[in-house]
């Protein structure tokens, strides 16, 4: 990152704004970024589709994959190929911290309510989302920075994802607690 902004820095003419670069601007987003954004969105849905088996598979036993004969080293490089592309992308909206926090919150939040890979994955979209609508319409209710809201939204859900997870069994503790003894 450092480097990064040192060599922008260098370019004549431009004068870098750190402070939007480590938090971004959702809302300064062009038609440009929303072309972009859609354009990678889908070829990163299409590989997750069409390879979603194979990843999962080498995810969870690289060796049995290999063994199988699925290309383990190709998917390898094309999964961290696309999270670099998400990454690249998601910092020229949200910035460096704010995109990594988007990255990690809705898969923890999908991962505290699910109990399969597909779930997960489902959940985290969708919580990710939620944050983002209701992230912007706080900010604007509240005056807020958009990007910081969204994500106080997704540690929001977050927290309420941990206090309901089925993995914690937290309900079932306060039914047992709350239960009358007899």
């Amino acid at each position: 990152m450092a480097l990064g902004v040192a060599l922008i820095s260098l370019t004549p003419g431009y004068q870098p704004e750190l402070f939007g670069f480590l938090f971004g601007n959702i809302l300064a987003v062009t038609w440009a970024d929303i072309v972009l954004l859609t354009a990678s969105g889908t070829v990163i849905a299409l590989f997750l589709i069409f390879f979603f088996k194979e990843l999962l598979f080498v995810c969870f036993d690289e060796e049995s994959a290999r063994a199988a004969g699925i290309p383990v080293t190709f998917l390898y490089y094309a999964l961290l190929t696309v999270i670099a592309v998400t990454v690249v992308v998601s910092v020229k909206i949200l910035g460096v911290v704010l995109a990594s926090a988007l990255l990690v919150i809705p898969a923890v939040t999908g991962y505290e309510l699910s109990r399969n890979f597909r779930g997960m994955l489902a959940i985290s979209v969708g919580s990710g989302v939620f944050s983002a609508l209701a992230g912007l319409v706080l900010s604007y209710v509240l005056n807020l920075p958009s990007g910081a809201t969204i994500v106080l939204c997704a540690t929001a859900l977050f927290f309420l994802a941990f206090a309901l997870s089925p993995r914690r069994g937290r309900i079932q503790y306060l039914r047992n607690k709350l239960r009358p003894s007899a």
